[in-house]
């Protein structure tokens, strides 16, 4: 079980030094992250504030400003920008970058695993970053999935440069109270305390590939000790078992880029790059890998993540909207207080501005960004997963407009429907459902998860006799694809629908 972190003040609402600060993202073991909006430049920005349990040590201030300044040398498109360091008031801070879509780490969870295509656009992308680090001498040191982020617009960007140090004399600060790395993605040299290099980042990115094509990491464990000690000493079980069908060029890359030893890994990340250009130009449409995240098997595969999608802020649109909303919950407030008052019930009422009643989220296509293309637009549903994404897809892009809309609207089509059923709408699953099972001409694969999903909500209803005629169909569909298709669909199928999809007899009582 991970530590808990100790407690610090939460800054939300407060301003500091031009920036506002509207709420906390995330924690870490040095920093606390929060969204906050830079004043003057009229801009969201991802503010890291220096935990005050480490205020008062000057060790961590410097490791804090060394962190930002290393950070800060590092333009690239896909490294997320540092645009300010100071102080005031007591905070130390960074403000970066803000990214609004969502981890490589969350992404995979939800994909189990990515697309070929996919998941090369992602590495080219990372070691493309790792590339002009390497030119600036700085190792990241904690490449994991959840470090790379996902832009809506399908770019990747590598961020949180935390254990970051440039190839100096600075070494001693490495060794302040912040573990170096994360167990399931560290290099060998990283667990015995060695020195590490480059080729340290590539043995992570290596991981990081392996995770992303076969579903999950090469090594598992109960405890940090477990998996240390088989990075040092155990193959990784053989990629090319749990992910047949790859590029034999990968599958090579991989296995050096999880040697023990650094010398048998590539010598630096634009080796790695090369190499991965060279596998995605002999792909068909001579491919090379340099455009945003192409999305091929990625819109087909996977479960949506079953569980209700996340608040996330969208656009100023929709905190005036929220803003708007709070202003007439006070003014209601106010004169349901003038009614009750004669009950000594209006303290139940007061509210204001900073303590009014919080809104429930608003999941409105009207306030979700309309992208420039169809397949920018079911990226962005893709990152962000919430009803009103999947929505804006078929309000944006209608179907009947272009064979390429109908494409994308029959796969967000299926993944709405997932989202509604994790969220117990069934009447919007089973409109959604009916979509793509009434259209002629629809990709077999689709049908049979689109059947699946009809399958749970027949187990819903109780309609046992409706669920045998779904997997009757649904079996129809998954007997045309190929073995590989099959394998993976297989993989798709909830447990609790295991027993139903393999013995028809099930479905009788």
């Amino acid at each position: 079980m991970a530590e808990e972190l100790p407690d610090s003040p939460d800054l939300s609402n407060q301003r500091v030094a031009g920036y506002r600060i509207i709420h906390r993202l995330g924690r870490g073991g040095m920093a606390d992250v929060y969204l906050a909006f830079q004043e003057n430049l009229h801009r969201h920005v991802a503010m890291k504030v220096l935990r005050r349990d480490f205020v008062d040590s000057a060790d961590h201030q410097q490791r804090f400003l060394q962190e930002a300044r290393h950070a800060a040398a590092l333009v690239h498109p896909n490294i997320v920008q540092v645009f300010d360091i100071g102080h005031a008031n007591g905070i130390h801070y960074i403000a970066q970058e803000y990214i609004p879509g969502n981890t490589l780490g969350a992404f995979i969870e939800k994909q189990k695993c990515l697309g070929l295509r996919e998941s090369l656009s992602i590495l080219i992308q990372a070691a493309s970053a790792l590339h002009r680090a390497a030119q600036e001498g700085v190792v990241h040191r904690d490449i994991k999935p959840e470090n790379i982020l996902l832009t809506s617009e399908g770019v990747a960007k590598v961020a949180d440069f935390g254990l970051a140090r440039a190839r100096s004399n600075e070494n001693h600060l490495t060794a302040i109270g912040v573990a170096m790395g994360t167990p399931l993605y560290m290099s060998p040299e990283q667990i015995q305390g060695t020195a590490v290099d480059q080729r340290s980042d590539l043995y992570s990115l290596g991981v990081t590939a392996y995770h992303m094509l076969a579903g999950s990491p090469p090594f598992t464990g109960e405890t940090a000790l477990a998996l240390a000690m088989q990075h040092l000493q155990n193959p990784p079980p053989a990629l090319r078992q749990k992910r047949p069908g790859l590029p034999d060029a990968l599958y090579e890359l991989i296995d050096r880029l999880l040697a023990k030893q650094p010398a048998d890994r590539p010598d630096d990340a634009a080796s790695v790059l090369r190499s991965l250009r060279d596998i995605a130009s002999k792909l068909e449409g001579n491919w090379h890998g340099d455009s945003l995240i192409p999305l091929t098997e990625l819109e087909v595969q996977g479960a949506v993540e079953r569980s209700a999608p996340a608040v996330l802020l969208q656009t100023t649109l929709a905190q005036q909207k929220i803003a708007l909303r709070n202003r007439r919950w006070k003014t209601l407030g106010i004169a349901m207080g003038s009614i009750l008052t004669a009950t000594g019930l209006f303290a139940l009422f007061s509210l204001n501005s900073s303590q009014g009643l919080v809104p429930e989220p608003e999941w409105k296509v009207e306030l979700v960004e309309r992208k420039p293309t169809v397949r920018e637009q079911f990226f962005h549903a893709m990152v962000q997963g919430n009803v009103a994404q999947w929505k804006a897809v078929e309000t944006y892009f209608p179907p009947e407009q272009s064979d390429a809309f109908l494409s994308y609207n029959l796969k967000a089509w299926l993944q709405l429907a997932r989202v509604a059923i994790a969220q117990k709408d069934f009447d919007l699953a089973q409109q959604t459902l009916d979509k793509i099972l009434t259209r002629e001409e629809v990709d077999p694969r689709i049908l049979v998860l689109a059947l699946l999903e009809k399958m749970q909500l027949d187990l819903e209803y109780n309609q046992m006799d409706q669920l045998a005629r779904d997997r009757s169909e649904a079996r129809r569909y998954f007997l045309s694809l190929d073995t590989q298709q099959q394998q993976w669909i297989t993989q798709q199928i909830p447990p609790h629908l295991l027993s139903y999809w393999e013995d028809r007899n099930n479905t009788s009582g």
